[in-house]
């Protein structure tokens, strides 16, 4: 009987020892002037399985033979995912140092005002963010066409107008959620006027005048609050066009960062 069992408990220890296999994993955690962090967490990935720094900063951790990285985490602190190596010595960085090569794209709808404007005209807005400024494009804003009628001396006046606005510009953070938007771009008017008046012969006479105004330069300034995910803007476009009924637009945004 005990020449049945012994192939037997050998074959079932050699089952369970790769399994119970393990490497220790040993370190110390500094912050970025080299003072040893106390209560860091460092963990095996995905696992419950973790030890907390000492108060000179060094760690031991037992992780499995298959396991080659380890999570270092620490509060207020940017996380980081390192390949294990020998005495392992891991510099913690601010999280806003850690995160600050990710670019954070954002997306999002505004409306622009003005005197020679009847209703708001919509528009969209895109860009990224990347730590402590970023780029956007204030995209061509909607074709919103309407009708102007006045009657005067018997003739009547029906104006149509359309308008359009492109910028390009920067962002660069003037205080922790606030950023400064500055750019460059064009505005451009499109009207289409008929004059309509009797004539000496009883019937009404038309005449359309369509007016193609030339591209204009503008400077778009203003500001963007960043909180959370959401991204609340608002300025002005300063429009270079002295025959304009307005040179000013304003305009409010609202946009998603991801």
């Amino acid at each position: 009987m005990k020449q049945k069992l012994l192939p037997i408990l050998m074959l079932l220890l050699g089952a369970i020892a790769p399994l119970s296999a393990q490497n220790q994993v040993t370190g110390k955690v500094v912050d970025g002037n080299g003072n040893p962090v106390m209560g860091a967490k460092v963990s095996v990935p995905y696992s419950n399985k973790f030890v907390l720094s000492d108060p000179d900063g060094t760690f031991v951790l037992d992780v499995p033979a298959s396991t080659d990285r380890v999570m270092v985490e620490y509060v207020g602190l940017g996380s980081q995912l390192l390949n294990i190596s020998p005495n392992m010595q891991i510099v913690m960085k601010d999280k806003s140092q850690s995160e600050g090569g990710k670019w954070s794209p954002f997306v999002g709808l505004n409306a622009t005002f003005g005197k020679e404007l009847n209703r708001p005209v919509y528009g969209a807005m895109l860009g990224a963010l990347h730590n402590n400024f970023g780029f956007y494009i204030r995209a061509a804003f909607f074709n919103h066409p309407y009708d102007k009628e006045v009657v005067a001396e018997k003739m009547t006046y029906t104006e149509k107008h359309k308008f359009y606005a492109v910028t390009v510009g920067g962002l660069a953070r003037i205080y922790k959620p606030l950023f400064l938007n500055l750019g460059v771009g064009f505005t451009k008017h499109n009207k289409d006027i008929k004059a309509t008046y009797p004539s000496t012969l009883g019937e009404s006479v038309s005449y359309d005048f369509l007016e193609n105004h030339k591209a204009h330069v503008c400077v778009d300034l203003g500001l963007s609050l960043k909180v959370s995910h959401f991204m609340l803007n608002g300025g002005t476009l300063y429009e270079a066009n002295k025959a304009a009924a307005s040179e000013w637009y304003p305009y409010v945004g609202l946009n998603y960062c991801f």
